[in-house]
């Protein structure tokens, strides 16, 4: 056999070998390594995509009621809330799907609509109360309520109570317990965001069916949720802070002292003497996260996102969670 034979029936060598799999194992250690980041990549966008879309329909529908705030409801009945500086707000807002329509008003009792939007058709008079919290309030009229059955009125959902005869008096706001029992006088069981609400004599109140926004926390390990009324709307919200503009001296001018629930003035209380019918803008602070942590080896542990006048103290964290902020100032177009 020639020697040009025997070469070419000569194999690799060990040193080939080796020096092969080498690159070989290289190659496949770097597409891995690619693949790997490639699915985490696609995770963190994945999740910060869903947060920022339920970020966004949290924030219309908020904003779209707020836009339509004290629709033919007293003005100091608009919105109604309970600060919090260590813990989320819960925010009262008048609900306009629950108001009826001129034309059916006219139709129940011409004289509901005399002298035009005037007259506060959209509210339930009451008696006065002097109360605690769980609260039974009477109604006397029925005026609100499209289905004229008490829906609006449900287990779950908001209630604005004021004074229609002092725009600066009473304006309180809870959660309705126990809606009107069938067959019996109506009457709602309410739970008022107070410790005690005193009525002066002679007060003329009115119940105005609202809609509540609220943060739930599940369990201590668990991302709280935000709730309209007893709807689920959305997990993982971190913190929800409503900051209001109340034009005081009517310059139409923010000035000192006139912004309720920021960082630096005061807090907003839900009942006593207040100045809800001065309400001019309102600011929405969401706070979302995403639903599991970061797979990125090198994201740091990152704390929650204070707004308004929520402490960095009080806030979630450290995690590994990315989070979405929205913030938005509302005119309210049926006030000011």
């Amino acid at each position: 056999m020639t020697r040009q034979a025997n070469q070419r029936l000569r194999g690799y060598t060990l040193i080939e070998v080796l020096v092969v799999t080498a690159v070989l194992g290289l190659v496949v250690s770097y597409v891995m390594e690619t693949l790997s980041d490639q699915r985490r990549t696609h995770a963190v966008v994945e999740q910060v995509t869903e947060t920022q879309q339920n970020l966004r329909l949290i924030a219309d529908l908020v904003e779209r009621e707020i836009r339509l705030a004290g629709y033919m409801v007293p003005p100091s009945a608009a919105a109604c809330g309970r600060d919090a500086s260590d813990a989320p707000d819960t925010f009262y807002v008048s609900a306009a799907d629950a108001i009826r329509t001129i034309q059916d008003l006219e139709s129940i009792d011409p004289a509901l609509v005399q002298g035009g939007l005037g007259v506060p058709v959209g509210a339930f008079p009451l008696g006065a109360i002097s109360s605690t919290n769980d609260v039974l309030v009477p109604l006397t009229r029925r005026y609100v309520d499209v289905a004229a059955d008490g829906d609006d009125f449900s287990a779950g959902a908001g209630l604005i109570l004021v004074d229609r005869n002092d725009a600066e008096g009473v304006v309180a706001c809870g959660r309705i317990i126990a809606p009107i029992p069938s067959g019996s006088t109506p009457q709602l069981t309410v739970d008022f965001e107070v410790n005690n609400l005193s009525v002066a004599s002679g007060a003329d109140l009115v119940a105005i069916p609202a809609h509540v926004y609220r943060v739930v926390a599940v369990s201590p390990n668990s991302p709280s949720q935000l709730f309209r009324d007893n709807a689920l709307l959305a997990s993982d919200v971190e913190d929800l802070q409503i900051v209001y503009y109340f034009d005081d001296d009517d310059d139409r001018v923010v000035d000192a002292g006139e912004l309720y629930g920021d960082a630096g003035g005061p807090t907003y209380p839900p009942s006593s003497a207040t100045r809800y019918h001065q309400l001019i803008d309102i600011r929405l602070n969401v706070v979302l996260t995403t639903r599991d942590d970061d797979p990125d080896r090198d994201f740091t542990l990152m704390k929650g996102q204070p707004t308004a006048n929520r402490t960095l103290e009080s806030v979630p964290g450290p995690d590994r969670r990315r989070r979405r902020v929205h913030q938005s100032l509302i005119r309210l177009r049926n006030l000011g």
